[in-house]
């Protein structure tokens, strides 16, 4: 056998019986096969699947066997070459396939015109400095001045483009301020009809006015700010109210009713002045239905005089006994036998009315009404008890009601009531009760007593 091929024996053993066969194995000697290829720089070349970018050697296995393609690729660098522009501001320069706009150093790459690999140029741009003149022009408020062909009046920024020496664009600004006209105030108090002189102006009329001087010289003009006012003393008006049975002295005469004088004076700033003076006496109010009063003692009283609050000031005496001792409308709540009562309500002109009367409390009978009991029969307070005093004698009505409003009890014309805390024979469960108690005083005026008593079981 040679050393490339073997013999090989391979034995079978199966239900204990054995076979041999013979197999020649023949080694096939590897090939490698050499190519070469060449690459610019940034491209890249498929072979065989793959994508190759950088320099080297690369092998390829072939038909499944040990035969094998080797590739020697070589990567060529770009030519390079140099270039450099002056521009004008805004400018742009075509190099290749790409323009190029402002100051800066760039790498363009530019394709080759057949064979071989694309030059990068290396392109210096630098920008020639634009030509910029500003001037300033100052005029006074209302004049104008010519600039490029125009007049101007207002503050404004104006610019014209020209060509400089460089072959590049030439900016020329002029910016035109306005100076303010210096201002001056002056003010006049006049009499009605008159006038005065500003300038070469004559005023007239209350009001403002802005008189324009001319200067005297270079300067700008000034604005006098003129304010003008009317003496306010060519007629007057005034109102003097009066109280009833009051007088004041006017004009050497003592004046005590409604009327109106007209006086015709000379001011201090020489103007004439009319005053006229309207003097007013209102009326007294009507007095307040409010007179003698008998209450029963507890019993309140509500007082109203009728009158606008936003007219008249309000005074109760005694204060103690009132709501409100300084209100139209209170509530008096008297606590002595008798009370002398006093009002007094003053308009808004100061003039001040009173008015007395007298509140008389009446004794009411003392009548006892228990508020508790306890119906069990254990001998004490077993019965809701009220007896009618001596002075009264007998109960007219007295009613006993659920918290719901059912009547539960009732009884008439009695000097004695006692209830066993029942309804319709079947007691009540523990609760409150409200009752009524009706009677007439010892003056023959029917009364009314309310409250609530409570069942205990």
């Amino acid at each position: 056998m040679s050393d490339s091929s073997y013999e090989l024996i391979v034995v079978v053993e199966r239900d204990g019986c054995y076979g041999a066969d013979t197999v020649l194995v023949a080694v096939a000697i590897p090939v490698v096969t050499e190519q070469h290829a060449a690459l610019c720089a940034g491209d890249s070349l498929a072979f065989l699947g793959a994508i190759l970018t950088q320099a080297g050697r690369y092998e390829f296995p072939l038909n499944g066997c040990d035969s094998t393609l080797a590739l020697n690729l070589v990567v060529a660098p770009l030519p390079e070459k140099t270039a450099s522009f002056a521009l004008c501001p805004g400018d742009s320069v075509y190099v290749g396939d790409t323009w190029l706009t402002g100051a800066g150093v760039y790498a363009v790459r530019v394709s080759a015109n057949g064979g071989g690999c694309d030059t990068v140029f290396r392109v210096s741009i630098s920008e020639t400095p634009a030509v910029f003149n500003s001037q300033t022009i100052t005029i006074c408020a209302g004049d104008s001045v010519a600039v490029f062909g125009q007049w101007v009046a207002a503050p404004a920024v104006l610019s014209q483009t020209f060509a400089s020496a460089a072959g590049c664009d030439s900016v020329q600004e002029i910016r035109v301020l306005v100076a303010p006209l210096p201002e001056k105030t002056v003010s006049f108090a006049l009499c009605p009809g008159d006038s005065v002189r500003v300038g070469d102006t004559w005023l007239t009329g209350a009001g403002t006015y802005a008189v324009r001087i001319s200067a005297i010289g270079g300067d700008c003009d000034t604005v006098c700010r003129v304010a003008v006012s009317e003496l306010p003393a060519n007629f007057q008006t005034d109102t003097l109210t009066l109280c009833p049975g009051d007088s004041v002295w006017i004009n050497n005469q003592w004046v005590g009713e409604a009327s109106e004088l007209t006086l015709t004076l000379v001011g201090a700033n020489g103007c004439d002045s009319m005053h006229t003076l309207s003097i007013q006496v209102p009326g007294a109010p009507p007095p307040p239905a409010l007179g003698d009063t008998t209450l029963r003692r507890g019993q309140n009283l509500t007082l109203d005089l009728a009158l606008d609050p936003a007219e008249w000031s309000v005074q109760w005496f005694p204060s103690a006994i009132f709501s409100c001792d300084t209100c139209p409308r209170t509530v008096v709540r008297p606590v002595a036998a008798a009370t002398a009562v006093e009002v007094v309500y003053t308009n808004r002109a100061g003039c001040a009315f009173s008015h007395r009367f007298l509140i008389v409390l009446k004794k009411m009978p003392d009548l006892y009404v228990p508020n508790i009991f306890s119906p069990n029969d254990d001998g004490s307070n077993d019965h809701w008890t009220v007896i009618a005093p001596p002075e009264i004698g007998t109960l007219e009505e007295v009613s006993v009601w659920s918290r719901w409003g059912e009547l539960l009890a009732l009884w008439h014309g009695v000097a004695r009531v006692d209830w066993d805390g029942t309804f319709r024979g079947a007691p009540l469960d523990a609760g409150v009760f409200v009752y009524s108690i009706r009677y007439r005083d010892v003056d023959g005026e029917m009364q009314e007593q309310k409250g609530d008593v409570t069942l205990v079981r």
